[in-house]
């Protein structure tokens, strides 16, 4: 699979994170979003496979199963299951994501949005830079 890691033709929230800085995604006190990271791992062939976790505390143990090479390349924000899913194949250059299942439009849990921004508020000055991905054509 294939797939952009530039989309600034397409409206969206994504954001890439730049070298210097700590999370891209802002938190406001009435954004009901949670913040998703966009990971890319080398399989044993070498192709770089997509995943996505949430930031923070609820992503550690997916962070914790990826392969010290992995890279977070960007982050979304999302409101539901659908709509992160949504703007992640958007991200990806997939096909356009459905559901029938009515939970995936439900609002995430108001718990999880305290305990994310919890961590984004408390660790936001103790946050290292995110590994990016060089420029075209550079290694």
């Amino acid at each position: 699979m294939t797939f952009p890691l530039d989309n600034t033709d397409k409206e969206s929230e994504i954001e890439k994170d730049a070298a210097d800085s700590t999370h891209s995604v802002p938190i406001t006190g009435t954004d009901m979003s949670l913040v998703h990271e966009i990971w890319l791992e080398p399989d044993e062939n070498g192709q770089m496979l997509p995943g996505l976790c949430l930031c923070g505390p609820m992503g550690d143990a997916f962070r914790a199963l990826l392969d010290e090479s992995a890279i977070k390349i960007s982050e979304i924000k999302g409101r539901s299951h659908f709509e992160t899913m949504v703007r992640y194949h958007e991200f990806l250059g997939c096909e356009a994501y459905t559901s029938h299942h009515p939970e995936d439009f439900e609002p995430y849990p108001e718990e999880w949005l305290h305990i994310q921004y919890n961590f984004l508020r408390e660790s936001r000055a103790a946050r290292p830079a995110c590994k990016v991905l060089p420029p075209k054509g550079e290694n």
